[in-house]
C-alpha cells in the first residue's frame, strides 16, 4: 500500500488540509482562516494565533487515518509570531497583510540601509518580518529576554513536536536569512538589534524535523514553492502563474540575479524561484465582483448573488474585447466587454513583469483557484505569451508531487 501523508495548507483565506498519496488527494476539508484581531489601528494584520493553531490540528486529526505516515506543510511567508521557550505566544501572528513596517519603512531604511535584506533574495519591503517587527519596536514593543521568533508553519512544527525549526522558504521572506550561506543573517540581526531572539534551526531538505503522534512531520514549505512544484518545474522552463490573495510569478534557475525581481529559495540549495510579487489576485477580482454586482444592482433595483457574479466573471466567452475600438467604445459596450477590457490590463502587467525576469519561460503553468476557475482571464494573459504550451494545477499537486518524491526516496 502506498504512504499516505497529511497535507496542510495554512493560507490567508482558508486552512486546508487533505490526505493523500502519490496518486491523488483522498479526502479534503477546510476552514476559513482565523479573521484578523479587531482594533483601533487599521495598519495591523493580527491574527490569534492559539485560534490558528488549534484550528490546524483539529483537521489534522480528523484527517489522518491508520495508513498515515507523515504530515507536509505550507504557509503563507513573511509573517512570524514570538513566543516563549514552552511555546506561549508573546505576540499574535503578524501577517504579510500587516502594514506597520510600511509606515516605518522609511526609518527602517536609513538605520538598515536599503540593501539589508539582498542576502535573503528579497528588496527591503515593509512586508517583511523584519520590517513588521522593527516598525513595532519603534512604535514601543519592548522585546522580551526569553523570546523564540517563528515562522507560522514553524511555530505549528513547535506545537506539534517541540522542536524549534522551520525551512528556508519560510525564512528568507522574514527578510532575516541568508540563502546562499544556508543560515540566519546575524550581521543584519546584530545591525537591526534583534540578535538576541531565539531563532529556528533552518532546514534545506524536505526530511523530518520531528514526530506528532506517531507520524513524520516534515518543515514548513512557503506556499510559492509548495505550489509551484505541482507543476513539476524544470530549470527556466515553466513560468509559475500565481493566482491566490495576491498574485505572483516565477522560475527555476541556478543564477543569482540582480534584477527588479526576488531571488527565492528552492527545494534544492543552489536552485532559484526567480520571482516577481505583488500582481493582480484575488483581491483585485474581489474589487471587479463588487464593481459588477453594484452596476447590476443599479440597472436590475437587485444585488445579485455573489455565486452569480462569480459564475458571471468566469465564465465569460473567451476573446479579446473590442478589436478594433476605442476606449471609448468598450467602456460603452457591455459589461462582458468591459470585464474583458479589465482581463487585459491584468495581462499587460503579468506580460510586463516576465519581461523584467530576463528568462524566456517554455511554457506556463497556472496555480491557484483565481487561474484556475477563469478560462477568460488565462486566456488574455495566455496571449502574451504566444505558442507556448499551459497546464493548470489542482489543490494540493505540489503536496502529491512532494509524496511521490517521498515514496520515492528522492527529494525535489
Amino acid at each position: 500500500m502506498q504512504k499516505r501523508y497529511l497535507a496542510l495548507d495554512l493560507g490567508s483565506t482558508y486552512t486546508k488540509c487533505a490526505l493523500l498519496d502519490e496518486n491523488g488527494v483522498l479526502k479534503s476539508c477546510q476552514k476559513a482562516s482565523p479573521p484578523p484581531i479587531d482594533g483601533e489601528d487599521g495598519a495591523r494584520y493580527e491574527i490569534d494565533v492559539d485560534e490558528y493553531m488549534r484550528q490546524a490540528e483539529e483537521l489534522l486529526g480528523q484527517m489522518r487515518d491508520s495508513d498515515t505516515v507523515g504530515v507536509l506543510i505550507s504557509t503563507q511567508m513573511h509573517g512570524f509570531v514570538l513566543a516563549d521557550a514552552k511555546g506561549r505566544p508573546l505576540t499574535p501572528y503578524i501577517s504579510w497583510q500587516d502594514r506597520v513596517g510600511e509606515r516605518n519603512l522609511p526609518w527602517i531604511s536609513a538605520a538598515l540601509g536599503r540593501e539589508a535584506t539582498r542576502a535573503a533574495g528579497v528588496p527591503l519591503k515593509a512586508n517583511l518580518a523584519l520590517c513588521a517587527l522593527l516598525g513595532r519596536v519603534r512604535e514601543g514593543l519592548r522585546l522580551p529576554g526569553n523570546a523564540w521568533f517563528h515562522t507560522l508553519g514553524g511555530y505549528l512544527i513547535f506545537r506539534l513536536t517541540g522542536e524549534h525549526v522551520c525551512h528556508m522558504t519560510n525564512a528568507a521572506p522574514t527578510g532575516l536569512a541568508d540563502v546562499r550561506a544556508g543560515g540566519w543573517n546575524w550581521t543584519l540581526l546584530r545591525a537591526a538589534g534583534l540578535d538576541g531572539l531565539a531563532l529556528p534551526r533552518i532546514e534545506s531538505a524536505p526530511v523530518p524535523v520531528g514526530y506528532w503522534q506517531g507520524l513524520a512531520v516534515y518543515p514548513d514549505l512557503g506556499d510559492q514553492q509548495a505550489c509551484a512544484l505541482g507543476a513539476q518545474p524544470g530549470e527556466e522552463d515553466a513560468l509559475c502563474v500565481a493566482m491566490g490573495t495576491t498574485g505572483l510569478m516565477g522560475i527555476l534557475t541556478r543564477q543569482w540575479g540582480q534584477g527588479e525581481y526576488e531571488n527565492r529559495p528552492w527545494l534544492s540549495p543552489g536552485v532559484y524561484l526567480r520571482t516577481v510579487s505583488a500582481l493582480p489576485g484575488g483581491r483585485d477580482m474581489e474589487a471587479v465582483k463588487r464593481f459588477v454586482q453594484s452596476m447590476a444592482a443599479a440597472v436590475m433595483r437587485q444585488a445579485p448573488s455573489d455565486d452569480a457574479v462569480w459564475d458571471f466573471l468566469c465564465r465569460i466567452p473567451e476573446g479579446h474585447p473590442g478589436e478594433g475600438q476605442s476606449a471609448w467604445q468598450i467602456a460603452r459596450g457591455t459589461p462582458a466587454q468591459f470585464v474583458l477590457a479589465l482581463y487585459e490590463e491584468v495581462a499587460e502587467k503579468y506580460e510586463k513583469a516576465a519581461a523584467r525576469m530576463g528568462i524566456q519561460p517554455r511554457r506556463l503553468a497556472f496555480i491557484g483557484g483565481v487561474a484556475a476557475k477563469n478560462a477568460a482571464l488565462r486566456s488574455a494573459i495566455l496571449r502574451r505569451f504566444p505558442d507556448r504550451p499551459m497546464n493548470v494545477c489542482e489543490t494540493m499537486d505540489g503536496m502529491r508531487a512532494l509524496a511521490k518524491r517521498l515514496n520515492d526516496g528522492g527529494t525535489p
